[in-house]
């Protein structure tokens, strides 16, 4: 009984193993997202996207350069934050780059009337651009750009992350083992005090 306990958990540990590493895709993918953020300058002919509500109503237009840009009539660059999903939902019905792929929007608060908004394509990787908003203009930061290989570097740091949580979790057990061992082993040593 034993011996096929210890086969079980010998076939069980690796599948756990790979099965948690699943939970830490997300984690990583965040951990391995700033690496995707390059320079606006590295390819200035290269179009970005940037969202502009006008009358309550998001579009995507592509600018060249680098900016400043300026708000166009009766539009804003602000995306209301309690509409950020209902803005990204909008565009992937209204917008789409193509039949295959997704427009991703994050929206972060940066001061009273600023935001810090990312936008971009995601299909076999991801293009889009980061920037800076206030209601009337935009200041671009950085350009969001990857190809498919992206999924390999968040794979391996979900792998590495698994790989310490693992670590960390058998290096317990085996000290808790040997603890346990241990004073079941003194419980056995103990004279017993006289009747």
């Amino acid at each position: 009984m034993w011996r096929s306990r210890r086969t079980t958990g010998l076939l069980l540990l690796p599948l756990l193993f790979v099965a948690s590493c699943f939970g830490f895709v997300r984690p990583a993918s965040r951990i391995a997202d700033p690496m995707t953020n390059i320079p606006v300058a590295t390819i200035p002919e290269a179009s970005l996207p940037i969202v502009v509500m006008s009358k309550g109503i998001p579009h995507v237009e592509l600018k060249t350069g680098s900016g400043p840009f300026h708000v166009p009539p009766n539009a804003s660059f602000l995306i209301p934050s309690e509409r950020t999903s209902w803005v990204e939902a909008f565009l992937n019905d209204h917008q789409r780059v193509s039949s295959e792929g997704a427009w991703k929007l994050r929206v972060r608060t940066a001061a009273r009337n600023a935001q810090d908004i990312e936008i971009y394509w995601v299909h076999d990787g991801y293009r889009g651009s980061g920037y800076h908003a206030t209601a009337t203009k935009i200041t671009l930061r950085y350009r969001k750009w990857t190809g498919p290989g992206f999924g390999i570097i968040a794979g391996g740091v979900a792998f590495v992350l698994n790989s310490v949580v693992w670590i960390i979790a058998l290096l317990f057990f085996q000290v808790y083992r040997a603890y346990v061992r241990r004073r079941d082993a003194l419980a056995c040593t103990d004279p017993q005090p006289p009747a």
